[in-house]
């Protein structure tokens, strides 16, 4: 089990790190959205706040929109 957390974690890190070059790919934009559905918010945090710090930037982007979209109701969830 402690295997799965970190593969998890390497995966969120890898996204992160490629973040600005996968969000508004017609393909890529699906890489960042799955982190939201499947991992935990502890997990995806850091990835949430390069989203929202980049918020302008991204809403303006047909493909990275969906992913800001992903983000806000995955952060918004974690609030309630």
């Amino acid at each position: 089990l402690k295997l799965v957390q970190e593969y998890k974690k390497l995966f969120v890190q890898a996204t992160l790190f490629n973040l600005d070059a996968i969000i508004g790919d017609m393909y890529g934009n699906y890489v960042v959205q799955f982190n939201f559905e499947l991992f935990e918010p502890f997990l995806t945090s850091a990835l949430t706040d390069s989203i929202l710090m980049k918020l302008p930037q991204y809403s303006l982007s047909k493909y990275s929109t969906n992913v800001v979209l992903k983000c806000l109701n995955s952060y918004w969830v974690d609030l309630k």
